[in-house]
């Protein structure tokens, strides 16, 4: 429980890193939303309710991929540059999603498109968050501190974190699919 808590804590420099990615994240999604023809997405966002009604929420397989070749490239060290850019591109569509619906339904479609990706997003990127964080930790340990070091069973300390932070993404993946679209149908009162 202690190696979970400490995981969540995080340097000031980290948080600067943390708040330069968001904020540009949030700029470049804006310029997007400024310079792409959003007509599908703001057809789409305006019949939200009938999509949700009528689909699935599904990251599951994409969130598997996604994971499967960041861990797998970060082997290689690639990852580490991956890693944050996908964190990057993740903050890129959330800040479009979010101008996008409040284009559509105006200061409600804000706060909805916040909640929306609130519920869609915050655990899986939380938790690439921490697997990011851990994988470079033990990455580093193994390649740069091997003599000094040795090496114990796979699952101790950070790569535990890692572990469970991808279980947790398969957890809340099937529990989007199951009851994401009910939980953002009955959000929806939000863009009345």
């Amino acid at each position: 429980m202690k190696l979970i808590r400490t995981s969540f804590q995080f340097s000031k420099k980290e948080g600067k890193i943390l708040a330069v990615f968001v904020l540009l994240g949030v700029i470049i999604g804006f310029l997007l939303f400024q310079n792409i023809d959003s007509s599908v997405f703001i057809s789409e966002m305006e019949n939200i309710e009938v999509g949700l009604a009528n689909n699935h929420i599904h990251f599951l397989f994409l969130h598997m991929i996604v994971l499967s070749i960041l861990i797998a490239s970060s082997l290689a060290a690639i990852g580490l540059v991956l890693f944050p850019l996908y964190f990057l591109w993740e903050i890129i569509c959330i800040s479009y999603s979010v101008f996008t619906f409040a284009h559509v339904f105006g200061l409600a479609g804000f706060f909805y498109g916040l909640v929306y990706n609130l519920v869609l997003k915050a655990v899986f990127l939380i938790c690439l968050f921490l697997i990011f964080r851990n994988l470079f930790s033990v990455m580093k340990e193994r390649f740069f501190k091997r003599k000094e070091k040795e090496q114990g069973s796979f699952f101790q300390g950070r790569e535990k974190v890692i572990f469970i932070s991808v279980a947790v993404i398969l957890l809340y993946d099937l529990l989007l699919y199951f009851a994401g679209n009910q939980i953002l149908l009955k959000l929806c009162f939000l863009l009345s």
